[in-house]
């Protein structure tokens, strides 16, 4: 999901360099190769054209929620999938083996997968097929969190390692920080 403004972060944050590489990069990083299919869904040219370069499968779009984003990615998945994770762009110190754990966890359970540290829940979240029309009729404005908790009876949380492997960039502030952590890795 790379689908927000930056209004917040006041330029596109997700092409901005963070330790070398563009933000968007780490996450397409962490989960290169782990699954069968992925799509990035966008309202930036910019990330189009990064995507495009780097061949990896992407969805321009221009409208206004969240919910759209969550609509548009799931259309755009093929049919007869199990299951699909929802992971921010924004989120760059997320690490390819909780992806990985999230999955095993997902493949012995089912139902909804999502990460944690400690008692604060946080993104990915990983959703079985049989949520889809749920997601894809999410109130306007609104993500995932919806559906996660109207089913927390088949919710399974992950842990990650660090709290940084949760922690969204949507100031300059945010910034400054994650890559003085992503400086120490």
């Amino acid at each position: 999901m790379a689908s927000g403004l930056s209004k917040r972060f006041g330029e596109n944050k997700l092409i901005k360099n963070l330790g070398g590489k563009p933000m968007i990069k780490w996450i397409l990083d962490s989960t290169e190769g782990v699954f069968e299919y992925r799509i990035v869904v966008t309202r930036s040219k910019d990330v189009v054209n990064l995507c495009e370069d780097m061949q990896v499968p992407v969805l321009y779009h221009e409208y206004p929620g969240r919910n759209d984003t969550v609509r548009l990615g799931l259309s755009a998945m093929p049919e007869g999938i199990a299951g699909c994770m929802f992971c921010m762009a924004d989120q760059p110190l997320l690490s390819s083996r909780t992806i990985k754990t999230m999955l095993t966890v997902f493949n012995n359970e089912h139902g909804i997968v999502r990460t944690a540290y400690g008692d604060v829940p946080g993104a990915p979240i990983l959703f079985s097929e049989e949520y889809f029309p749920e997601l894809m009729n999410l109130p306007q404005g609104k993500g995932g969190n919806v559906v996660v908790k109207a089913h927390l009876d088949v919710l399974h949380m992950v842990q990650t390692e660090s709290s940084d492997e949760l922690f969204d960039v949507d100031t300059m502030e945010d910034y400054i920080y994650i890559s003085y952590v992503a400086e120490k890795r």
